[in-house]
């Protein structure tokens, strides 16, 4: 494979998709609050959003998932 998009593919698995999954769960719980249908709808964007990115580098959905999620309770 191209090392570009070796890199591009660990940048994005690494940093860019489980940083914006934890914002998107940040703001999906801050939205559950007060309107638990919002926070729902956010958290599907961010699963929807973190499935797309896994597919469009060719990486592995469940552990993409899964770093997002250890990185969102290692902020807690």
């Amino acid at each position: 494979p191209d090392l570009g998009l070796k890199m591009l593919r660990e940048r994005i698995e690494l940093d860019v998709a489980p940083a914006f999954f934890h914002f998107l769960c940040g703001k999906s719980l801050e939205a559950s609050r007060d309107e638990p249908e919002r926070g729902v709808e956010l958290m599907a964007t961010a699963l929807g959003f973190l499935r797309a990115s896994a597919k469009q580098v060719g990486s592995d959905f469940p552990a993409l998932e899964a770093l997002g999620i250890a990185r969102l309770g290692n902020t807690r």
